[in-house]
């Protein structure tokens, strides 16, 4: 992305100094005008690109207000959000499948873990898991885990968690413009990270998750920590 808006500024600049050369009155056979115009556009796109970073902090500030707000979202909010985006409806599709994969690639990590983490890490994947009958009862858009179901590896998840994965999934929509990513690269997805893992909001929703059957989990603030930093960051590499 970020080679292709260079290439496309390069030319934005070629294209204004072939295009104005002959308003100015210049006659390019004694001096090379157009380089000049060029290199005078490619001084402006400094100039912005510059004071766009220079907004940084005004740019962190709005990832902290898109997080607050897109967790506020209910999930019928979420689904008309998705919906109004360009093939939405299929989107929502691939988001429950990439929840599915998140929640079974818990379940492999927590192998790796200590107890209690593992437990609760196993716990969260047990209380989320639903049957395929409930998800088609609950219209939850379970078809492409369906499709795939005869290799496993997939699973059908919660209302909850699929929920949460699609306020992930629509913080990254709103935070990740092209220019914005172009310009500020990794920074502005180290950013949408820390603050969703340092969100008490997405803590509190971890611990829901986990209490999904109805009983107190009992976890402790690191091992939260952990699980929320596990959910988070995988989200934050897929995407």
């Amino acid at each position: 992305m970020q080679r292709a808006l260079v290439d496309k500024e390069i030319r934005l600049c070629q294209d204004f100094a072939r295009d104005n050369v002959s308003t100015f009155g210049m006659d390019n056979n004694k001096v090379p005008w157009k380089g000049l115009l060029s290199s005078l556009c490619g001084a402006v796109f400094e100039m912005v690109k510059h004071n766009m970073c220079t907004d940084f902090s005004l740019t962190m500030l709005s990832v902290h207000a898109v997080v607050r707000d897109c967790f506020s979202l209910q999930y019928s909010d979420l689904v008309n959000c998705f919906c109004r985006i360009e093939n939405g409806e299929k989107l929502l599709s691939s988001i429950y499948y990439i929840a599915g994969w998140l929640l079974s690639s818990m379940k492999k990590a927590a192998i790796r873990r200590q107890e209690p983490l593992r437990g609760r890490m196993i716990r969260l994947y047990k209380t989320n898991l639903i049957s395929q009958e409930k998800a088609s009862i609950l219209l939850l858009p379970s078809k492409k885990v369906e499709c795939v179901q005869e290799s496993g590896g997939l699973a059908f998840v919660s209302l909850a968690f699929y929920t949460f994965s699609l306020k992930l999934e629509y913080i990254f929509v709103k935070t990740l413009q092209e220019t914005t990513l172009a310009i500020l690269g990794h920074l502005i997805i180290e950013e949408v990270y820390t603050s969703l893992r340092n969100s008490q909001t997405v803590r509190s929703i971890v611990v829901e998750l986990l209490e999904g059957d109805g009983l107190s989990c009992g976890i402790n603030e690191d091992n939260l920590t952990e699980i929320v930093s596990y959910l988070v960051k995988t989200w934050c590499r897929m995407r």
